[in-house]
C-alpha cells in the first residue's frame, strides 16, 4: 500500500481533522490544569482545617 503523504496532508479533510484534534487536546490540557488548581485549593483548605 503506497500513500502519497504530501497529497494526503494537503487535503482539507486532513486539515479539519488536525485542527479538531489539536482543539480537543488543548481542551483536555486546560481541564487537567483547572483540576490541578482546584486540588491545590482543596489541599490547602484541608491543611488549614487540620491546623485549627
Amino acid at each position: 500500500l503506497k500513500v502519497d503523504i504530501k497529497a494526503f496532508i494537503q487535503k482539507p479533510q486532513f486539515e479539519h481533522y488536525l485542527i479538531g484534534d489539536l482543539g480537543r487536546s488543548f481542551n483536555a490540557l486546560a481541564s487537567i490544569k483547572l483540576r490541578e488548581e482546584r486540588l491545590d485549593i482543596i489541599k490547602d483548605e484541608i491543611k488549614e482545617y487540620l491546623n485549627d
